[in-house]
């Protein structure tokens, strides 16, 4: 008994000596690095100073001082930081106080430079930067030599943590062990359950930076990760929707533009909007400027002429259509008895399902609306396709407008032509004629 008692407190004994070792060798160990972070924060306050002071110098911007003032404050933080971690006894060590020696060398010298009210030469910049490069070289020395020590500290905390494995033996051979196991069996785990899904993530953002938009990573459970993995997964969708958006918007405002004949235009536009929302049918209604009635335009997609015909919209019901053709974004109708009126006739009679509406409209005047029908998934219109026909629409009514403004002209111009000839004619038979009476004939003629 007496003999396991002595066992159990031998043990028990190694057990608290290798607990204060342990925990002697943490604090060392922090100790160092809190050391080591002030010395590396109070090296890149100097060398950023270093460069303030410079520009100063090339520039005389007043900001620079206000920064100077923001960069010594962290260096006099890390001093502090560096003094509280001074070895016991109270008081600094010579290399400490040698390194508060040479920052108020240096800092003096950077007070002397920002006190300069402008730019100097190039001489005196030159001198004054050569001064303050080789007070800020003696410091960054200085910290160095300050961290020195730590070194052997952590050297000798190393010996005694040695000391004391070669003195506990066995045990600490099997602790070990069994620790190494448990590390490599948490290793093991973390590598399946976060290592691996982190490098697909990473593998599937670099095919994705590189152009592979049909890039996704696959999302099981219900975890951050699978959060996160539909997070991307929605990014990517949305970043290669939007990209198809762009790409065929713009392809089908450079072909709207290049097209000079009106039915060329209606056929190639539907078709382009068709396709792109993947829908069934596509027509353009414009507003006859004689009648007042909204006309749907032939050719269309996906609809006969006289289909086309059937959609008239007179002028004493055009409010219906105006009233349905808001001008912020496009109309959705993706349930057929939510339309009205005349839009609901017009709704049996094309065997809508549903229904995508956008004003041509160019600064205040309607010149009618693009109307877009079932979408050939079987599914509703998104407000995604709202925005994307109301692009399209924006560019159509601009290439619409200025077709009309050049058919106008044309009529015009056959106009003047066709009277320019008649009075050539009325002219030659007032020079040729031999009466009155021939004159008016012509004329009249």
């Amino acid at each position: 008994m007496t003999l396991s008692l002595l066992v159990v407190l031998s043990i028990g004994l190694l057990a608290y000596e290798a607990f204060r070792a342990g925990g002697r060798s943490i604090e060392v160990v922090e100790d160092s690095l809190r050391h080591r972070d002030a010395v590396q924060e109070a090296q890149r306050a100097v060398q950023q100073a270093v460069v303030t002071l410079d520009h100063y110098l090339l520039t005389g911007d007043l900001t620079d001082r206000s920064r100077f003032v923001s960069l010594a404050l962290q260096v006099d933080q890390a001093i502090a930081v560096l003094s509280l971690s001074a070895p016991e006894g109270g008081e600094d060590p010579a290399a400490l106080t040698e390194l508060r020696r040479k920052w108020r060398q240096f800092r003096a010298q950077a007070e002397v430079i920002l006190a300069l009210p402008d730019p100097v030469g190039n001489a005196q910049r030159a001198r004054l930067a050569t001064q303050v490069d080789g007070l800020a070289r003696d410091l960054v020395r200085q910290l160095e030599a300050l961290h020195a020590p730590y070194h052997a500290r952590i050297a000798a905390t190393v010996a005694s943590s040695r000391a004391l494995q070669r003195k506990i033996g066995p045990a600490i051979l099997l602790f070990t062990f069994l620790l190494l196991l448990s590390r490599l069996v948490f290793a093991r785990y973390l590598t399946t359950a976060l290592v691996r899904p982190l490098n697909i993530f990473t593998h599937a953002a670099r095919a994705l930076g590189q152009g592979d938009l049909d890039a996704r990573v696959t999302v099981r459970g219900n975890d951050e990760l699978a959060y996160l993995g539909r997070a991307f997964n929605a990014m990517a969708e949305t970043l290669q929707r939007r990209l198809t958006e762009l790409h065929a918007l713009s392809e089908v405002s450079h072909t709207i533009r290049e097209v000079s004949d009106r039915q060329a235009l209606f056929a190639d536009l539907t078709a382009r909007i068709a396709r792109l929302l993947d829908a069934e049918q596509c027509t353009i209604v414009l507003r006859d400027e004689a009648s007042g009635d909204f006309l749907p335009q032939w050719p269309a997609y996906g609809m006969t002429q006289e289909q086309v015909t059937l959609g008239r919209f007179p002028a004493d019901r055009a409010a219906v259509l105006l009233d349905h053709l808001p001008t912020n974004e496009a109309l959705i109708v993706n349930d057929p008895e939510q339309a009205e009126g005349l839009m609901a006739d017009l709704t049996k009679a094309w065997g809508e399902r549903s229904l995508l509406i956008a004003r041509l409209q160019v600064e205040d005047r309607v010149l009618g609306g693009i109307r877009v029908a079932n979408k050939r998934s079987g599914e509703g219109f998104t407000r995604d396709d709202a925005r994307l026909l109301d692009l399209i629409a924006g560019q159509a009514a601009l290439v619409i407008e200025k077709l009309n403004l050049y058919q106008q002209q044309e009529a015009n111009l056959r106009r003047r032509r066709a009277e320019s000839q008649a009075l050539s004619a009325i002219a030659t038979a007032a020079v040729t004629a031999s009466d009155l009476e021939t004159v008016l004939e012509t004329a009249l003629n």
